[in-house]
């Protein structure tokens, strides 16, 4: 059996009272024990915690980064079938924060080769087009959607939304795309 990699013990993450607002217990008590190379999903509906949970383990918390729900410039890589007939810049709708950083972490299940990055946030301008971003500078270059090839297919991530409400023209096709993947 391989090694304990990861162990969080009675993890809660409680944000204080803010003017007439109560404090707000947004995940926890979380006990939780992974292995090296062991897969782990973390599933539920939107305010549960996933990305609080997230947040904890990466060691970030929403003082530093957050993206409560704003509009993000993107760049891809329209060689990329998932990006086939895309623009090189565009937009797109981001969430709760999600964004991927590509690392060579030695006894990976997945290596960085299996990894492909087709949109990522800009290097030399703010993500921010529209809404609130905190940290902008944190994820200047970061991946918002990659492609990882596992076995004989292909697990594509997104950042954002992108079938989200009036962005769809500009993140639709990736979606139908990556469908066709």
């Amino acid at each position: 059996m391989s090694e304990e990699h990861l162990r969080l013990t009675g993890v809660t993450r409680v944000y204080p009272p803010v003017e007439r607002h109560a404090a707000v217990h947004a995940l926890g008590p979380i006990d939780l024990s992974l292995r090296r190379g062991e897969f782990f999903s973390v599933v539920g509906p939107s305010g549960c915690g996933k990305s609080t949970l997230l947040d904890v383990v990466a060691g970030l918390a929403r003082t530093e980064f957050y993206v409560p729900g704003s509009i993000l410039r993107i760049e891809l890589d329209t060689a990329h079938p998932i990006a086939d007939g895309m623009p090189e810049k565009t937009i797109a709708w981001a969430e709760d924060s999600p964004v991927f950083e590509v690392t060579d972490v030695p006894g990976a299940s997945v290596p960085p080769s299996a990894v492909r990055v087709v949109a990522w946030y800009p290097t030399n301008q703010n993500p921010l087009l529209s809404g609130w971003l905190l940290g902008a500078e944190r994820i200047k270059g970061k991946a918002a959607l990659v492609d990882v090839k596992m076995g004989q297919g292909h697990v594509i991530l997104f950042g954002f939304r992108p079938q989200y409400r009036a962005q769809s023209l500009a993140t639709y096709p990736l979606f139908f795309n990556a469908l066709n993947r």
